[in-house]
């Protein structure tokens, strides 16, 4: 059995997407996209992602903390 969610990544803007300042360099973030699951009784986390224009990485924001985190590659 997969204990892994299914995910959907949706790379549309959502509404009133909160504008995030990369910690590193201070510019702002462009949104990539979000991971919402699909087809699951229980809440899942999704998240939205964004990168610095600047290449200081990708960052992933917790809709449910708000925290934003980076990335490693």
């Amino acid at each position: 059995m997969n204990t892994v969610p299914d995910t959907h990544l949706e790379q549309r803007l959502p509404p009133h997407a909160p504008c995030f300042l990369c910690p590193l360099c201070q510019c702002t973030l462009h949104y990539v996209g979000s991971r919402n699951p699909i087809g699951h009784n229980e809440p899942i986390e999704s998240s939205d992602y964004y990168t610095c224009p600047e290449g200081c990485g990708t960052f992933e924001r917790d809709r449910v903390t708000h925290r934003l985190r980076s990335l490693a590659l």
